[in-house]
């Protein structure tokens, strides 16, 4: 029968045996899809709006890198899944369409027993150090918020790929200032900006974009009275926000420093978060940026800002000062360590 394992940790191990590793994500989707809807079917929640909401298990088959399946006898039982303790610690086990099981073949999904879902340990520790840091800023939180990955569990985005969606972030952030301040941005900006980094903007982006440039030009048939439709209006109340998302894209591509008080826990300060102003990227083109980026910035670096944006993000009132802002540094930075996941989706499984 099949023993299937599913492993956050993105580098194979080898393994005596016949086995099969799947690593592309492809592959992997169809294993994770079946084991989600077996857990829906279960009663587990396996998605939401908010990674808070989703059951821990569902998490983790979600996230997971790589998914070997072995062969066993049909005797084999989930006491025997110690054979793989020299690695298996921070893995998820299913035998044959059994439960799925942590390695010491406690069963995830009952309820009521306390049995923990797998967090890697250097990740535990982290989070922990974080929390007590910042309760000791005077911040009250909730211990229960999901601790993010390790630095083993991590593969970073491509260099590239996070400076082109920077730019065309940044491209529909001044478009949304525009259209907030009434006034037209240039057609350079809506044109040919634009056809530089078509593939990276979303859909949802690419419309408000093309929006925006009908608007400008009913303005000019118009005799240059500018007019924005309060749908439009609202889109760029909406997307105004992003600007944060870009802060954070131009941090971890090395474009910008900020102070520790913004990106450490330790060094946490909540007057830094109280009235930010990040820093626009008018007038820059994708291709300077590119040019002015020394590449990503260390996993190490970018998984201790994530954490501090993380926990304030799941854990700060709505209406405090910072919570825009640790909102959108969250979706930045889950999208640059979550290569597989499109925008707007990697925070709602980290």
């Amino acid at each position: 029968m099949d023993l299937l394992v599913f492993s956050t940790v993105p580098d194979p191990v080898d393994l005596p045996g016949p086995v099969e590793v799947f690593t592309h994500p492809r592959d992997r989707a169809v294993f994770v899809e079946d084991a989600l809807r077996d857990l829906a079917e279960a009663g587990l929640r396996v998605t939401g709006p908010d990674v808070t909401q989703v059951h821990p298990l569902a998490r983790h088959i979600s996230r997971s890198q790589v998914i070997y399946r072995l062969q066993r006898d049909d005797s084999y039982t989930a006491r025997q899944l110690i054979e793989f303790a020299d690695w298996g610690r921070c893995c998820v086990f299913r035998v044959g369409n059994g439960p799925f099981r942590n390695l010491d073949g406690e069963n995830l999904a009952a309820p009521g027993k306390g049995v923990k879902v797998p967090v890697h340990v250097d990740a535990y520790r982290r989070r922990q150090k974080n929390l007590r840091t910042l309760r000791q800023a005077g911040l009250e939180l909730d211990e229960q918020i999901p601790v993010i990955p390790a630095e083993e569990e991590v593969r970073l985005r491509d260099h590239a790929q996070v400076v082109y969606r920077l730019g065309a972030l940044a491209l529909v952030v001044d478009a949304a200032r525009h259209v907030r301040e009434g006034s037209l941005p240039q057609a350079d900006d809506l044109v040919a900006a634009q056809e530089l980094v078509a593939s990276s903007l979303t859909a949802r982006e690419r419309g408000f974009l093309a929006d925006v440039g009908a608007a400008r030009a009913a303005a000019f048939d118009d005799g240059g009275r500018v007019e924005f439709p309060a749908g439009l209006r609202a889109e760029a109340e909406l997307f105004a926000r992003s600007a944060w998302a870009v802060e954070a894209l131009a941090w971890a591509a090395q474009l910008v420093d900020l102070p520790p008080q913004r990106i450490r826990a330790w060094d946490f300060d909540a007057r830094a978060w109280e009235a930010p102003t990040p820093e626009t990227r008018e007038g820059e083109t994708t291709v300077t940026l590119l040019a002015r980026s020394a590449g990503l910035r260390g996993v190490t670096q970018l998984l201790e800002a994530f954490d501090l944006v993380h926990i304030l993000h799941h854990g700060v009132d709505s209406d405090d000062p910072g919570a825009v802002v640790a909102e959108q540094w969250t979706k930045a930075l889950a999208w640059v360590i979550a290569p597989d996941s499109a925008w707007g989706e990697a925070e709602r499984l980290l």
